[in-house]
């Protein structure tokens, strides 16, 4: 998994390439630690590239949300595909994180 970090206004934005796996997940991990030490509050993943993700990978995703909410945070993903967006509403994970179409909607909020 490759991961591209840039910012936007307020908004930290993780675009992400690749799978989400047991094998790479603490790469994710070690990006998000920053972010909650450094007070950023308003994050956006961007899956347009993520072809699939495991257990593990839901996981992160749900550390970084409680992280988050320490500071008032808010996690939002984008451009998730059908699959991932399965996984994520299975697991009622799409209760938690907003998850929006594209980049624009995510970033108007």
């Amino acid at each position: 998994m490759d991961i591209k970090v840039t910012r936007n206004n307020d908004f930290l934005i993780l675009m992400l390439n690749g799978e989400i796996n047991a094998d790479n997940v603490a790469q994710l991990r070690d990006v998000f630690m920053p972010i909650v030490s450094e007070k950023i509050n308003k994050v956006i993943l961007d899956f347009e590239t993520v072809s699939f993700m495991d257990s593990s990978g839901l996981a992160s995703l749900i550390e970084l949300v409680q992280k988050l909410r320490k500071v008032n945070g808010k996690l939002s993903l984008c451009n998730v595909n059908k699959d991932i967006r399965g996984v994520l509403e299975i697991t009622k994970v799409h209760k938690i994180v907003a998850i929006h179409d594209s980049m624009d909607q995510a970033l108007k909020g």
